[in-house]
């Protein structure tokens, strides 16, 4: 019995350890994507999700249009907390096979997953905040400091009152004269008192206004900054992929590289100039979706001028792809209309050499123009 289908009956059997063995020995003999996407499914069964990772793409490599490499890399990723990965896999797997169910199943259940940890992080950076925000209050670094005084309003206890004002009541009482003027200066003082009191929350509460309004004006100027500074940050990290990019084996490394390049055109038309466009029919094959093709023309009318032979010839190998006249029927009544704006406007015109338009007619039907 070959190795391969001992390992599958081990497999059966839930010998997860034995089964990868043989998947192994047979690695070694033949090395194929069904043999790397088997024992890959061994090590999920085991927990063993990096090396299950691992595997599946070695099958992709050998292989990029296996689906199951893809949705078991996916169930990996997924495990591993790599959930945005898992969901790009599952996305990939289910454009080769789109009514597969348990695909479906796997995609949803990534992208909950996905959602649930956004909504997650979202309220315990407001309590984060907020504690933060309620230790630097005034009011509570005196409450920690034993500095609270009472409330107004509160009769102060006999160990707080003042001294001289413990002994008056028998100095008015010996001297009657003295009385009434005591109690009009007692209560004069404690008018004022009152005034006084009574004025403190009022210029609190407008100082207070005045500091939640800088610290607002503050925060928002931070966050501007910061807003900035993240953005030449994404910037500069893009450029850096850009220099050291290579052009894509599989339509899968391009889909992979060109999201990255998202609503970046110059870098996106930089990874088709080090693409060789004969070598398009072999990376896509036949997994060129309708909203991709959109994308890649408008790069293409982005260097036309710059570079109008090797436009045209990107054009006509596009039309070499599988399945490239159902793409083409795929795409939306809008992006029909973008593309014969941009055939007539750009691909075609007096500046052109005659030989290149000559190309682009041969092809414009195949665009259905």
């Amino acid at each position: 019995m070959l190795e391969k289908e001992q390992g599958n009956e081990y497999f059966k059997e839930k010998k997860y350890a034995e089964a990868i063995d043989c998947y192994s020995r047979s690695i070694v003999l033949q090395p194929t994507a069904v043999a790397f996407a088997n024992r890959a499914m061994a090590y999920i069964k085991m927990r063993r999700f990096e090396e299950a990772e691992y595997d599946c793409s070695e099958a992709i490599d050998l292989d990029d249009r296996y689906v199951k490499a893809y949705s078991r890399r996916g169930t990996a990723k997924k495990e591993l907390g790599k959930l945005l990965d898992a969901i790009d896999d599952f996305e990939f797997a289910l454009r080769l096979e789109p009514e597969n169910k348990e695909l479906k199943k796997q995609y949803e259940e990534a992208r909950r997953m996905y959602g649930e940890s956004i909504a997650k992080k979202i309220p315990e950076k407001k309590a984060r905040v907020g504690i933060e925000e309620l230790k630097s209050d005034p009011a509570v670094k005196a409450a920690e400091k034993g500095e609270i005084k009472a409330p107004l309003g509160r009769k102060p206890s006999s160990s707080s009152c003042d001294p001289a004002l413990a002994k008056a009541p028998s100095k008015l009482e010996a001297d009657p004269k003295k009385t009434e003027s005591g109690v009009k200066q007692i209560s004069s003082n404690r008018s004022q008192k009152q005034d006084s009191l009574a004025s403190t929350p009022v210029v609190a509460a407008r100082g207070a206004s005045h500091a939640i309004n800088s610290k607002n004006s503050q925060k928002q100027d931070l966050l501007a900054s910061t807003q900035v500074v993240a953005a030449r940050a994404a910037s500069r990290a893009v450029s850096a992929v850009a220099k050291k990019m290579t052009a894509p084996k599989t339509a899968y490394e391009f889909e992979a590289t060109w999201k990255i390049f998202s609503g970046d055109l110059s870098a996106q038309t930089e990874l088709l100039k080090i693409i060789a466009p004969t070598s398009l029919q072999k990376i896509f094959k036949d997994a060129l979706s309708a909203p991709l093709l959109m994308d890649i023309i408008r790069c293409v009318e982005h260097f036309f001028m710059e570079n109008a032979d090797f436009a045209v010839q990107f054009l006509e190998n596009l039309t070499k792809i599988g399945r490239f006249d159902m793409t083409i029927m795929c795409l939306s009544t809008k992006d029909k209309a973008a593309l014969r704006q941009m055939w007539d406007e750009v691909f075609v015109n007096e500046r052109v050499p005659v030989d290149l338009q000559e190309a682009l007619n041969r092809v414009r039907s195949k665009y259905c123009l």
